[in-house]
């Protein structure tokens, strides 16, 4: 081998050799910052899909004056990344009122949350029931007052499954004080 050769090698494995010995650097540490969610949150949301459970116009019926639309809000308190609070559902006229409490995480900027919504109808108290929220799934914007995303809902007359729905959240803004 020639001389010039060995003395690179040398040099190269005595360099390699220093750098493996020095301590690493430390990385900085990466910052899990959970958005602020709490606060109220009004939204509106789209009914884009309906599965039935039982036989009958259950769907059809819902959709009969083109994709229903529903107001609704979140109430929400946070602690660290654990969420609660209440979703509240603004009834349409002749539907009875759904509210009941959410529980949910909060990982950086992405939000999961479920509900079971009680609702009974005020003419009628026999009929009742509960929509439950399952797989809501969104996102916070980099100012941290809107949120986009979906969610799925099972609808039910007292025990008995009726219809799922899968929706689109249209708007959900964070109240301003």
């Amino acid at each position: 081998m020639d001389v010039r050769c060995t003395r690179l090698a040398a040099a190269l494995a005595s360099l390699l050799a220093g750098c493996a010995d020095s301590p690493a650097s430390p990385s900085p540490p990466v910052a899990s910052i959970n958005a602020s969610i709490a606060g109220e949150w009004i939204g509106r949301y789209r009914e884009t899909r309906c599965t039935p459970r039982l036989a009958g116009p259950t769907c059809s019926q819902r959709f009969k004056t083109g994709e229903p639309e529903f107001n609704f809000t979140l109430t929400v308190t946070q602690d660290g990344n654990r969420l609660a609070g209440t979703f509240d559902v603004e009834p349409r006229p002749l539907e009875a009122h759904a509210k009941g409490a959410l529980s949910g995480v909060v990982n950086g900027t992405a939000v999961e949350l479920s509900a079971v919504l009680p609702w009974q109808d005020q003419l009628f108290p026999d009929v009742y029931g509960t929509q439950e929220v399952e797989k809501f799934l969104a996102v916070v914007d980099s100012s941290g007052l809107t949120m986009t995303g979906s969610f799925t809902m099972i609808h039910k007359d007292r025990d008995v499954e009726n219809f799922t729905t899968e929706s689109q959240i249209l708007s959900l803004t964070k109240r301003q004080p």
